[in-house]
This record gives C-alpha cells, sequence and structure tokens, in this order.
C-alpha cells in the first residue's frame, strides 16, 4: 500500500491554517476591542481633561478609569474622569463654571448598550485625598499630592462619569 504524502502534506496545512484561524482571530479581536476601548476612554475624558481651567485655577492633578464602575446591570462600560483643582473660587462658581463649559460633554458610545449620551458632573470640595466614586468596584482615585496637606480649602474635585 502506497501513502501519498501530498494529500497528507496538504491536510497537514488545513489543519495547521484552521488551528491557526481558531487560536488568533480571538486574540485580535480582544485587541481591537482594547484598543477601541482605549481610545473611547481619552475621547471621554479629554472633554474634561481639555477644558480651560476657570480663573486663576491651577490643575494639581487628573486622572481616569473605566470599567464595570457603578454595580448597575454590567450591560455598559463605565467611564469617569476627574481632576484635581486648586481655586480663590466658591464652590458655587467653580460648578457653574464646569457646569456651562461641559454642557455638550457626551458619553461613548456603547457597542454592547444603547447609551444616553448624558454625562453627569460633579464638582466637590476635597476633604481627603482620595475620592471615593459612587459604589465604585475600582480604587478610589487617590492623589498623592495631597497626602501631606493639612488644609484643603481652595481645593475641588472636578468628576465627571457617564
Amino acid at each position: 500500500m502506497c501513502i501519498n504524502t501530498d494529500n497528507l502534506t496538504k491536510a497537514g496545512k488545513v489543519i495547521i491554517t484552521i488551528f491557526l484561524i481558531c487560536c488568533l482571530t480571538p486574540i485580535l479581536i480582544l485587541f481591537i476591542l482594547g484598543f477601541g476601548a482605549r481610545k473611547e476612554v481619552r475621547n471621554f475624558e479629554q472633554q474634561l481633561f481639555a477644558c480651560p481651567l476657570p480663573f486663576e485655577s491651577t490643575l494639581l492633578a487628573k486622572d481616569s478609569a473605566h470599567g464595570r464602575i457603578d454595580k448597575g446591570s454590567g450591560n455598559q462600560t463605565d467611564y469617569s474622569a476627574i481632576i484635581l483643582i486648586e481655586s480663590p473660587l466658591s464652590l458655587s462658581a467653580v460648578e457653574e463654571y464646569y457646569t456651562k463649559a461641559l454642557s455638550e460633554a457626551r458619553s461613548p458610545l456603547s457597542w454592547f448598550a444603547p447609551s444616553t449620551g448624558n454625562v453627569d458632573l460633579f464638582v466637590v470640595p476635597v476633604t481627603e485625598p482620595y475620592y471615593q466614586t459612587f459604589r465604585n468596584e475600582l480604587h478610589p482615585f487617590y492623589f498623592e499630592c495631597l497626602e501631606d496637606r493639612e488644609d484643603f480649602s481652595g481645593l475641588y474635585y472636578i468628576f465627571m462619569r457617564n
């Protein structure tokens, strides 16, 4: 009995090709989704980070996060961005400034769930070096620059989330 090596070689190539497609396709899809999610985070956070500061205010720190931040149904990715500013303005003046400045801010479109497009904005006076978001499953935002500070007057967290 004679074995045709050409057929075995072709079958081996087909099996290897199918194996590579089955292994590499999910990895490629995850990579593309991860890159797209990071781009969405950057676009979302830039709405806050690129916003001009109020008169005579100073940006001390900024941070952002994405993932399942709020304990909801789990069918949407939550995006959040925060800045820490020092300002001579009152809380109400800072709130008014950012409410007006970020009135056009939009949340990223979700591939998995409809988005209302609404963005929640919070201006909170600083009382400690970390900001605990609402029922946060991630670590709270922590600002090392506040660690040794005793006087938090004139400091505000500006927090934005979808």
